[in-house]
């Protein structure tokens, strides 16, 4: 799970680290802005308060020029938090009289002034200024207090996304060490190696195939050679139990390949797949279904130093319904015969076709030869490098079940 460049372990936190920090930042530019105006207007507001309060505190110190009683309510005002400097200027804006908490030249934040008049007369006017940072500080906490709600939650979200990803990643990874391996299937995530590693399901015709009044086909006879003898040699319990796990590997391939199970006889199994004219292929998925059962068949009973020893023969037809079942099943037995003669051609291990059979587009590839010098049949040798990794592959993916 951890070789993957793209795993879900590590793509989903990452992708919930990216959206928390973009929403985190968002959330920071926005409430700092709207708390730094909020303490811009209140720092205003307090300041100009405080001015006015103190230009009708020194309105008669300031008439009577008692510098003393100016000095002591300038004093008294500057015990207030946050009051920086006070000052009183007279009408010709000089300073008569200061209070201020440090001796630095910091005029302070949000300075105001307030006139001080006497019957629409300005006689001078009061000066007030904030402590820098006053006014901020106060909001301080509550941006904090939410940074690290969103730290929490950030954490939380990463969590749950690291739980998720680990959840996926396992899942996929428990889906692909059970299909067959092949060298270069191995993608950059996990979705690509699944997708790689269920091509031959990929192959699987399609079921919900519109029916067609004219559809080629390609039957499959496969001969059961030494089901008389294996049915002497085992009691008929385990014979049964053979039968049973050899129908159960013929449904399993089917199901893989696309055909129809007919109904048998001798020992024989007839399996019918059905083509188009866009999707010509029921001759090569026939061999391939051949050539799996044939490989397969052997272990069935291998613990016991047994095997069933099996031939297979293939031949090609045109399904013609005519809407009479009396009719359809008679060119079925037609049919049948075909390649019940062709079936008994057949040796052990071998699946044979006619000469016109092996000059079928879809099998071209493979590598044929004749049963004998100037014979009408051929047996298939192999299905050439390609189809030799692909039927690996799907009776690989059989095996699993």
């Amino acid at each position: 799970m951890g070789k993957f460049a793209w795993s879900y372990a590590r793509l989903l936190p990452a992708v919930a680290l990216l959206i928390s920090l973009l929403s985190g930042l968002a959330l920071t530019l926005t409430l700092k802005t709207q708390l730094d105006s909020l303490a811009n207007n209140q720092g205003e507001q307090l300041s100009q308060n405080l001015a006015y309060q103190l230009a009708r505190a020194v309105r008669d110190p300031l008439i009577h020029r008692d510098n003393l009683s100016l000095q002591v309510e300038l004093d008294e005002l500057l015990t207030l938090e946050g009051v920086h400097r006070a000052a009183v200027y007279d009408v010709n804006d000089r300073l008569i009289a200061q209070a201020q908490r440090d001796q630095t030249r910091d005029p302070g934040e949000y300075r105001h002034s307030s006139p001080v008049d006497i019957e629409n007369a300005r006689v001078g006017r009061a000066e007030v200024s904030l402590v820098p940072g006053f006014v901020a500080t106060h909001y301080r906490q509550p941006f904090l207090l939410t940074l690290a709600i969103w730290g929490l939650f950030t954490a939380l979200l990463i969590f749950a996304a690291y739980r998720l990803g680990h959840s996926l990643s396992s899942r996929i990874g428990y889906l692909s060490q059970h299909l067959p391996r092949e060298d270069g299937d191995e993608g950059r995530d996990e979705l690509t190696t699944l997708e790689r590693r269920m091509e031959p399901l990929l192959r699987t015709p399609d079921d919900d195939r519109a029916t067609l009044a004219e559809q080629p086909a390609a039957l499959l006879g496969i001969a059961c050679r030494n089901l008389p003898r294996l049915e002497a040699l085992v009691n008929r319990e385990h014979f049964e139990s053979l039968m049973k796990r050899f129908d159960q590997l013929v449904a399993r391939t089917l199901q893989l390949y696309g055909g129809h199970r007919l109904p048998g006889e001798h020992y024989n199994v007839y399996i019918e797949f059905l083509g188009a004219d866009s999707e010509d292929d029921q001759t090569m998925n026939a061999a391939y279904c051949a050539a799996a059962l044939l490989k397969l068949s052997g272990g069935l009973l291998e613990d016991q130093g047994v095997s069933m020893e099996l031939a297979a023969a293939i031949h090609p037809c045109t399904s013609k319904p005519t809407g009479s079942i009396l009719l359809d099943e008679q060119d079925l037995a037609l049919n049948l015969n075909a390649l019940g003669e062709l079936l008994d051609k057949a040796a052990s291990g071998e699946i044979l076709l006619n000469r016109a059979t092996s000059q079928h587009p879809s099998i071209v590839e493979f590598n044929v030869s004749p049963l004998a010098e100037g014979s009408a049949f051929c047996r298939i040798n192999d299905f050439g490098e390609d189809g030799e990794n692909l039927l690996s592959r799907q009776i690989a993916l059989l095996s699993q079940h």
